[in-house]
C-alpha cells in the first residue's frame, strides 16, 4: 500500500483555490478532503474552515453527506463573533433549502424553522457588523 503525500507549507494558496474550485464544480468531496489537508498543516486556516463550512453545506442531504452538527463544529472554529453568527445562519439555510429538496411531509414546516433560525443569525450577525462599524469605522474601509 502506499503513502499518501503531506500537503507542504509552500501550497497553502494553491490549495484553497483547488478546493474552492472543486466545491464551485459541484466536486464537494473533493473539496472536503483538499480543506481537510489544510486544516491538518493549519488548523486555524479562517479560509479553508469557511470554504470547508460551505462545502459540508454543500453535502447536506447527500447519502454519506455532512450533518448540521460537523458544519458547526466548523463554525465554531471561526474568529470573531460576525464570522461565527453568519456562518451559522449560512448554515441553518442551507439546511432550509435541503430540507425543501428532500421533500416529505413535513418538509415546509420543517424548512420553516431552519429559516427562522438562519434569519435570527443573520439579524445578530448584522447587528454585530453595525457595532464593530460604529466604534472601528476604519476597519471596514
Amino acid at each position: 500500500m502506499f503513502e499518501l503525500k503531506k500537503l507542504s507549507a509552500d501550497a497553502l494558496d494553491a490549495a484553497r483555490e483547488k478546493a474552492s474550485q472543486y466545491r464551485l464544480l459541484n466536486h464537494p468531496f473533493l473539496a472536503e478532503s483538499i480543506c481537510r489537508d489544510i486544516l491538518e498543516l493549519n488548523p486555524d486556516d479562517q479560509e479553508a474552515l469557511v470554504i470547508l463550512c460551505l462545502t459540508l453545506c454543500d453535502l447536506f442531504g447527500v447519502e454519506g453527506g455532512a450533518t448540521v452538527r460537523a458544519a458547526m463544529d466548523v463554525v465554531e472554529q471561526l474568529e470573531g463573533d460576525y464570522d461565527r453568527t453568519y456562518y451559522a445562519g449560512i448554515v441553518a439555510e442551507r439546511m432550509a433549502f435541503s430540507s425543501l429538496r428532500r421533500g416529505g411531509m413535513a418538509a415546509g414546516q420543517v424548512a420553516y424553522d431552519w429559516f427562522v433560525k438562519a434569519m435570527g443569525h443573520f439579524d445578530d450577525a448584522a447587528d454585530i457588523l453595525s457595532l464593530i462599524h460604529i466604534s472601528e469605522p476604519t476597519r471596514l474601509q
